[in-house]
């Protein structure tokens, strides 16, 4: 009987020297050499590389992970890490790869570019832009950080700003996506809604916008068409985003998110209409902590960009008055109780004793 000899392993070399004239047999290279044992970073790096473009997010990060446990301070592994990440929205742990990356190499261009992009997802806009200062300085002639300054600019309300950022990344290269997404935005904060509309339908014909880009771009173009009183419109553009933005993340969501939010309000609302009202009428006692604390508690509630960020402020402007967002401090004092109808039922048949146990928590964190 003849045996076949198993293909040998690509050398290295072979594959660093595809990289940079064919990535796709780059990755082909670097998948053989993983299969066949290989733990280099640099063939972990790619092969994620491969698994991000088939949107296999959490199978990139776990060979990722483990790239990083094999050879721990490896910048480059570090910084792909924490953008995979991103992907799949664990905004915190990113940010702690992208900080690791940085105590290791101040000067880590790709480092600096996750980091502020992170940051910009957690709506930390002046934090971005310091590591997007840093990137340019690192890389003056680069227009990805240019363009990324321009979207800063847009969310601390600097329209002018944004435009001009971005027409300098736009002169480094023309075809950036967020350089014109950018003053897409600067035209609707300026209140220029039908020059948005227009950028932003040119913006999403082409073809090369991957899903957050088209996302991002549907979101702006429905608050465009609000603008600009069509309603019908806007609402469409809404649910077609929402639509991309299901499809993006709905791997990651069932991997991670145990239940939607929509089931979540639906299970509540069942449970409440068929609970029995007698036990919500027994007292569990004084607040006797937040009475020390504050006078009392007020609870804003609204839609998203319905005006209740700017009733806030207005109120904060008191010197009386302290706004904070509430929801995490309620979730990590007693969301547990709304997880499943074991816990609602806790919560109806609250005592005095467990109940100060949960003020206490949620003061000390407040």
């Amino acid at each position: 009987m003849t045996e076949t000899a198993a293909s040998p392993a690509p050398a290295l070399a072979e594959i660093n020297a595809a990289i940079s004239i064919d990535r796709s047999r780059a990755i082909d290279l670097a998948i053989r050499a993983l299969g066949n044992g290989s733990e280099d970073p640099l063939i972990m790096r790619l092969v994620a590389e491969g698994l991000t473009e088939d949107r296999r997010w959490q199978d990139a990060a776990a060979l990722l992970h483990a790239a990083n446990e094999q050879t721990p301070g490896d910048v480059e592994v570090l910084t792909d890490f924490g953008r995979m990440l991103v992907k799949l929205r664990r905004l915190d742990e990113a940010m702690t790869a992208f900080d690791e990356a940085l105590a290791i190499a101040p000067d880590s261009y790709g480092a600096h570019m996750g980091a502020g992009s992170t940051c910009l997802i957690r709506n930390r806009p002046a934090e971005a832009g310091e590591h997007f200062r840093r990137a340019a300085a690192i890389m003056p002639d680069a227009a990805e950080p240019i363009s990324a300054l321009a979207a800063v600019a847009v969310r601390e309300d600097d329209p002018i700003q944004a435009r001009a950022l971005a027409a300098r990344a736009l002169a480094i290269r023309p075809d950036l996506i967020r350089a014109q997404a950018a003053i897409a935005e600067a035209d609707l904060a300026e209140g220029e809604p039908g020059l948005a509309e227009t950028r932003l339908k040119r913006l999403l014909a082409r073809r090369d916008l991957d899903d957050d880009q088209r996302a991002g771009a549907l979101t702006f173009l429905a608050d465009a068409l609000d603008a600009l009183d069509r309603p019908a419109e806007a609402f469409a553009f809404y649910g077609t985003r929402n639509a991309a933005l299901r499809r993006l993340f709905e791997p990651t969501l069932e991997a991670t998110v145990p239940e939607r939010r929509i089931d979540h309000a639906r299970r509540l609302t069942e449970w409440f209409e068929a609970a029995p009202a007698a036990p919500w009428r027994e007292s569990a006692g004084e607040d006797l902590g937040g009475a020390q604390t504050v006078r009392r508690h007020v609870f804003l509630m609204g839609f998203p960009r319905s005006g209740t960020t700017l009733l806030e402020t207005v109120l904060a402007s008191h010197p009386d008055v302290v706004a904070m967002e509430e929801k995490i401090f309620l979730n990590q004092a007693a969301g547990d109780f709304l997880a499943d109808d074991d816990g609602l039922r806790r919560l109806a048949n609250l005592g005095a004793a467990e109940a100060d146990i949960r003020r206490g928590a949620y003061w000390d964190q407040v």
